[in-house]
Formats: structure tokens, sequence, C-alpha cells
């Protein structure tokens, strides 16, 4: 069992690690989570892995349970989004999560729906529809994985609005990311984008997505040594910052995945 629960300024914040999760040994052999450090911006990788500063994230909360049936409401009023909330979804998400998120909402705000028709894309097209469909909200609520997610952490960069996501699968690792992947002209482009001010993983959902997108998001994981490739080919050609503390955190569970 995994029961993760992490929310920056909680007082009955519970994370206990297991060899399942990202943790790494503490003091007196204790075990110390790295999504509570960084969160907490407490989480510091020394030189020379590091630059010996902590890390910061803007994200707020990341809550993984076993089940969140009950919790939504809660952990969105958390947030402190405002009254008027705009949940996303397309008809396969609404079904898994979706429907049930919104209904939970419904206690707390006032809750525009949209539901992307057929198999929506991350498109500038799709992107625009989205920023008036949800115009009058004061926030955004994703309910899905890749595409979902990154439509709407980049709508909420345009239209300078908070969101917050339900995952729906375990189908990519990009769920606390602040770029998107953003079709321009039919050229897939990575975009500055919101973080995601909650995280929010139901894991008896997330067992029960399609197996090819559970097999999709062990490739995603397992590619972040090509990641790093990329990041420091960059820093060698345009001088980009070079940080190795992103893969320092995932070398621990690489090493159990392969």
């Amino acid at each position: 069992m995994i029961r993760t629960l992490h929310t920056v300024g909680s007082s009955t914040a519970y994370s206990p690690c297991s060899k399942n999760t990202s943790c790494r040994p503490g003091v007196d052999g204790m075990e110390v989570d790295y999504i509570d450090e960084i969160l907490k911006g407490k989480l510091v990788c020394p030189e020379p892995e590091g630059d010996g500063k902590p890390l910061s994230v803007p994200t707020k909360s990341v809550v993984i349970e076993d089940t969140l049936d009950g919790m939504e409401a809660d952990l969105v009023s958390d947030l402190g989004f405002g009254e008027k909330l705009a949940v996303v979804y397309d008809l396969n998400t609404k079904e898994a999560l979706g429907g049930r998120v919104e209904r939970a909402l419904d206690s707390i705000a006032k809750v525009v729906s949209v539901e992307l028709p057929g198999r929506p894309h991350a498109d500038m097209e799709t992107a625009e529809k989205l920023a008036k469909e949800t115009e009058s909200a004061d926030a955004l609520i994703a309910v899905g994985s890749g595409t979902i997610n990154d439509l709407c952490k980049f709508t909420s960069a345009c239209v300078k609005k908070p969101y917050a996501v339900f995952g729906t699968a375990p189908s990519m690792n990009g769920y606390t990311s602040v770029n998107a992947s953003i079709t321009v002209n039919g050229l897939k482009k990575s975009l500055p984008a919101c973080a995601a001010m909650g995280v929010f993983l139901d894991l008896t959902v997330l067992a029960a997505a399609p197996r090819r997108m559970i097999l999709s998001g062990l490739g995603d994981s397992l590619c972040s040594s090509t990641a790093r490739a990329d990041w420091l080919l960059s820093h060698l050609l345009f001088s980009s910052k070079d940080r190795r503390e992103p893969f320092l955190i995932l070398d621990r569970d690489e090493k159990i995945l392969l």
C-alpha cells in the first residue's frame, strides 16, 4: 500500500515512505521523502552534484492515495482558487474520474463543465477554444493525463489563471512540469506553461487505465537519461543553465525500474 499526502503548510501531512516511493536514507537511518522536501523548499543537493541551493517549486500540494473518493472538494478548496471552477475532461476521463470530481466540486463552487470532443489534441487551436470556454472561471481543474494536462497548463499560462490536475493515467511523467507539449502549425513544441498548484493521483483510477497508457508512462520515465543528454547538449551549445538535481532525484527509482 502506498499512501502519500504532501501539502505545504499542512499540520497533518502524512507521508510514510516505502521502497516504491521517492525517498532516500536520512538521519539515523530514517527515510526522507523527496516530494515533501521539495514542496517545503528544504531539498538541497550538495556540490559538486548540485549547486548547494534548495530546490523550489510553485506547486503547493501533491496528494497520492489508494483512493481520493470523498476528498476531492477539500483538496481543491485548500488551494483557494475562487468561486467558479472549470472542470476539463474528455469522454473517457469523464467516465474514469471527471464526473465524480465535478459532482464533488459542485458543493464548494460554481462548476463550468468543459468536455473536449472526440480525441482531443494538444494544439494551439484547441487551447484557444479552451481559453474561451473557461473565460468566466477563476481556475481550471484538469481531469486527465497528457493531452488534457498540457492543454490546461498551457491555457492557464496564457490567461493567467491557476490550475490543478486530477490524473487519470500514469501515461507520462509531466504532471508537475512547467512546460507543455503543444502542436503549432503541425510541429510539436515544448512551450512555457503554468505549474499545477495541486496534483492529485487516485491510485485506484490510475491502475484501471488502459495497459498501453501504463506502459507509455514507464517508457516516459526511462527516457530521462535521454533528457539528461539533451539538457547537457543545450548547455554546451547554447549556454543554457545545466542542473543535475532532477536526475539525481530520479536515480534511485530508475535503478529499481531497470
